[in-house]
């Protein structure tokens, strides 16, 4: 899940700035598990009690949607200035979190094995292929 790298910092920064965006995005997630839905602004009051830019709440939402996990609903709520903005929820069609997290690590491990001809690498590409069709339904 990343962070956008907008300004060109050093790789020392950018590191510890991904971390902190992987401790969001965990909150996020965490929250939307135990809230099923929500607008950002109530992430971002409720969840940080506004202690960090609401820009950062509605990037964990695009990271999150992005990777699958949740998904932004056609409803619209009033949000702290009076402007809709639209609620999220969890998305339920990727299976349970332990399924996707081995889902995730196969294909990772995959990745690195990208140019292996080994009959077992092969197999569980297609098995990966099937897994990610199954899930995604």
């Amino acid at each position: 899940m990343p962070y956008y790298n907008t300004t060109d910092q050093d790789a020392e920064t950018v590191a510890k700035a991904t971390a902190k965006v992987e401790d969001q995005n965990a909150k996020v997630l965490a929250w939307f598990q135990l809230n099923k839905c929500s607008p950002p602004t109530v992430v971002w009051k409720e969840l940080f009690q506004r202690k960090i830019p609401l820009t950062s709440v509605r990037r964990a939402l695009t990271n999150l949607t992005d990777d699958g996990w949740l998904e932004k609903t056609q409803r619209k709520v009033k949000g702290e200035w009076g402007w809709d903005e639209h609620v999220w929820r969890l998305r339920d069609k990727r299976g349970t979190p332990v399924v996707r997290d081995i889902v995730m690590g196969i294909e990772e491990a995959m990745h690195r094995a990208e140019t292996s001809t080994s009959p077992i690498v092969l197999t569980l590409a297609g098995e990966v292929k099937r897994l990610r069709k199954a899930l995604n339904k």
